[in-house]
């Protein structure tokens, strides 16, 4: 079975199925609009977030997806910092 992403104004969608969950505020997203999100070889969500990137681990995603009122830990990437640095 497939798994689907979705980004939102109400945050990023995952559909598995018959099953929906919402990663939103209420999950420790820094804001509820999701612009965009890819996944990366490691399996890690990037995702655009109020005009900067953010990173969620594979691990924070499998522990979300077991509980989804499970709150996750994101980092901004130490490329977005720098380059929004100059």
């Amino acid at each position: 079975m497939e798994r689907f992403w979705a980004s939102s104004v109400n945050g990023l969608v995952r559909i598995n199925g018959n099953t929906i969950a919402m990663l939103s505020a209420s999950n420790g997203l820094p804001c509820q609009t999701v612009h965009w999100a890819v996944e990366d070889a490691s399996r890690a969500l990037w995702l655009y977030i109020a005009m900067r990137a953010r990173t969620v681990s594979r691990s924070e995603v499998d522990a979300w997806t077991a509980d989804a009122r499970r709150t996750v830990s994101n980092t901004y990437s130490e490329s977005q910092t720098a380059s929004e640095r100059g």
